[in-house]
């Protein structure tokens, strides 16, 4: 998904920030460099930047800080993909009614029971897809990897495509192998 949709994605999900930019530098100096030259250079906020070293124990809620707003955004994209699954199954009743298909005229009350059914479960599954995030694994393979050979790594979560590219401008500039989700 990209920052088109990003409107479509922020109501869905309800969080100020769907991207994450990330760098992976040789030491930690280097990396508390580009955190400054980030705030000086961008728009970017400090609380919008953190930094994980190898040995850190919290480096998974610098990469996802709001653990508990996962859930919540979960739940909500369940229950509001869940809800258009419904609909859909009563409109494909409603259309395979009005057509006069016998199967469906034949046995109407089980027929909707069915299709909303099937329309709430496929609903359910498609509600869970967004909440997978697999372009996170753009960023948190490389940070991973870093922390486990004894490098440092800086994350940033913009809150808008120009905090987005503002954040890879300034990193191009780094030494630093830089990643970001693709949302």
């Amino acid at each position: 998904m990209s920052f088109s949709n990003m409107s479509f994605a922020n109501h869905l999900f309800r969080e100020s920030s769907l991207t994450k930019v990330a760098a992976v530098f040789d030491s930690g100096m280097q990396a508390r460099d580009a955190a400054v030259q980030l705030q000086r250079e961008s728009h970017i906020q400090r609380n919008q930047i953190h930094m994980i070293g190898p040995f850190d124990e919290d480096w998974g809620r610098k990469l996802e800080p709001k653990g508990l707003g996962v859930w919540r955004a979960a739940m909500r994209t369940h229950r509001s993909c869940a809800a258009v699954g419904l609909g859909a199954g009563l409109f494909t009743f409603a259309a395979l009614m009005l057509s006069g298909v016998t199967a469906v005229t034949a046995s109407p009350l089980l027929s909707l029971i069915a299709l909303l059914a099937f329309g709430t479960m496929f609903g359910l599954l498609a509600g869970g897809l967004p909440n997978t995030r697999p372009d996170h694994d753009a960023v948190i393979d490389p940070v991973r990897t870093a922390k486990q050979h004894g490098r440092w790594s800086i994350v940033v979560h913009p809150l808008s495509p120009t905090q987005r590219d503002e954040a890879l401008r300034v990193l191009a500039h780094t030494d630093a192998n830089v990643s970001q989700t693709s949302m």
